[in-house]
């Protein structure tokens, strides 16, 4: 078991921090508890020497609360980034369940966005409290944004990334890395994904006296299921998954809450299906390797129509675009492994992680550089059996308070590179 590397007083100040933010119900939308999650952690910032304000703006007329924090002695409106200069440190409060009354079993912490990611927030509070007992100060840049809603990724959090992290030098976000043993891992690299719809009409019939007649939707729409599917590689390969599929007449395939009984019954067991509908998303890597897949995925649509005398479109909902790892970014990843290093922790690099973050969301083009997972690491996210790691959590303090005292060396230089 390797040996604590945070201060006693420093850990145990965090994890009551995070057992406290925990105790606080903030699921998205939730703004009575997402209003007090964020007055508490305004405070807990304040208390480590930065100057806080909270903003209302990004689209919704009732207002939700966006923290934004720099250093106490930097002066200036908070809200004015410094073009192409600010690190930009980010995170958000909401979860997607209310709050479970945190409890703490051996090395776990249980409770309701504990990792994902309130255990990444107290990670950074408790990095800077660590830093001001070294007589090391953050970088002068350094830009906290944290966001109500990044669970749903809502207007709050593209607002935040578009107008901040796309003019920063630099994106941290505070997602939760994974623990492997002795040791952990930091995220450079994360897939995009597409959000589609596959359509498929075909003719109905009576399945017993017409069977030959009829052009049944739904196995199309089956086949392109599992040629779809079939697509998906592991490691950097793309993944398609095909989430659900509803099938029948076309009035209850287009409304299906019109008759919803109708699941269970024996009736209409008799028609060959006209309509099917299938949605769901498909990930990918690297930004070339998209345009590859949806021609893959049109090419399949176009076969399966002929050869079944269906009719079949295919259509992209939703696109987010990658995070693609690059040298500057390593380069980063491998200063902090350096880090690292020193306390006994070694570091993995993850440039394949499939959800999404913040980076994700990056203007096109952007020359920022992006760092991710940088909080503890834990389990059970989204759900109500979710843990963080309070050995992660030990490790992950000293490593963020030595990756930004480092930064602040370094900040003259572009995304960390010394000038």
């Amino acid at each position: 078991m390797q040996p604590q590397i945070t201060p006693p007083e420093i850990l145990s100040e965090t994890v009551a921090l995070l057992e406290a933010m925990c105790a606080l119900s903030s699921p998205t939308g939730d703004r009575e508890g997402m209003a007090a999650a964020m007055a508490h952690y305004r405070h807990a910032l304040e208390d480590v020497g930065l100057r806080v304000d909270t903003i209302l703006e990004a689209g919704d007329a009732r207002g939700q609360p966006m923290l934004l924090a720099r250093p106490a002695g930097i002066p200036g409106p908070l809200q004015s980034a410094k073009r192409g200069a600010d690190l930009v440190v980010i995170g958000h409060l909401d979860t997607v369940l209310p709050a479970r009354s945190p409890s703490i079993e051996g090395d776990r912490l249980l409770a309701t966005g504990s990792a994902d990611m309130k255990g990444g927030m107290a990670t950074l509070v408790g990095a800077l409290r660590l830093l001001a007992t070294q007589d090391k100060r953050p970088p002068g840049d350094l830009l906290v944004v944290v966001v109500p809603d990044e669970e749903i990724l809502g207007p709050y959090t593209q607002h935040a990334v578009e107008a901040f992290g796309g003019n920063a030098r630099a994106l941290w976000s505070l997602e939760p890395g994974k623990r492997r043993g002795d040791r952990e891992t930091v995220v450079i690299g994360r897939r995009g994904l597409y959000n589609w719809r596959l359509a498929s009409r075909g003719r109905g019939a009576h399945a017993g006296g017409a069977y030959w007649q009829g052009r049944s939707a739904l196995v199309a729409a089956a086949d392109w299921c599992r040629q779809a599917a079939a697509l998906s590689r592991p490691d950097a390969g793309p993944t398609i998954n095909p989430a659900r599929m509803i099938a029948a007449d076309q009035d209850f395939a287009d409304a299906p809450s019109s008759d919803p009984a109708l699941f269970g019954s024996s009736r209409q067991l008799n028609v060959v299906p006209d309509r099917a509908i299938v949605e769901g998303e498909a990930r990918f890597l690297a930004p070339k390797d998209g345009p590859a897949l949806l021609a893959a995925l049109e090419r399949i649509t176009q076969e399966i129509a002929a050869r079944c005398e269906v009719e079949m479109t295919f259509a992209v909902t939703k696109r987010v675009a990658p995070m693609s790892a690059d040298g500057r970014s390593r380069a980063v990843a491998e200063r902090y492994g350096a880090l690292a290093a020193r306390h006994g922790v070694g570091l993995e690099v993850e440039d394949a992680r499939g959800g999404l973050s913040f980076p994700n969301m990056l203007p096109s083009g952007a020359a920022t550089i992006a760092i991710d997972g940088l909080g503890p690491a834990g389990g059970g996210l989204h759900t109500r059996d979710e843990w963080v790691d309070l050995v992660s959590l030990d490790r992950r303090i000293t490593l963020l308070a030595d990756l930004l005292a480092s930064e602040a060396e370094y900040e003259e230089g572009p995304g960390g590179a010394p000038s």
